[in-house]
């Protein structure tokens, strides 16, 4: 049986998607999955160990994003972010596939990180 805040968060999400379409949820999350992009790109270009990376493509994982819950302060969406590094040694190329996941909160005040994984690769 369902606990409250789960038939909560179902009600919720039912009548955000009947009052605001399909294409806001859907933007929703195209918005946390850009921010992820970004955040990945921000953390990965600054990592001075590495060569090389990639993100939105490594073997690991395919890239999603959903959402997961509706607060007043904006949706919830969860996404999924994959990536590559490449660290030149001494032996040659270290090549790495893992991804980052994170939730964020999307409002029409902006696309704020509220919790995910650290990327610090060096």
């Amino acid at each position: 049986m369902p606990s409250r805040r789960e038939l909560a968060v179902g009600l919720v999400l039912s009548l955000l998607l009947l009052g605001v379409g399909f294409s806001a949820v859907e933007a929703s999350e195209n918005r946390a999955f850009a921010a992820e992009e970004a955040y990945l790109d921000a953390q990965l270009a600054s990592a001075h160990c590495l060569s090389d990376y990639g993100i939105g493509v490594a073997p690991v994982v395919a890239p999603e994003s959903s959402v997961v819950g509706a607060e007043v302060g904006g949706i919830l969406v969860d996404v999924r972010v994959p990536y590559y590094v490449v660290e030149e040694t001494e032996d040659g190329e270290l090549v790495g596939d893992t991804y980052s996941e994170a939730t964020y909160r999307v409002s029409g005040a902006g696309t704020d990180r509220v919790r995910g994984d650290t990327v610090a690769p060096c």
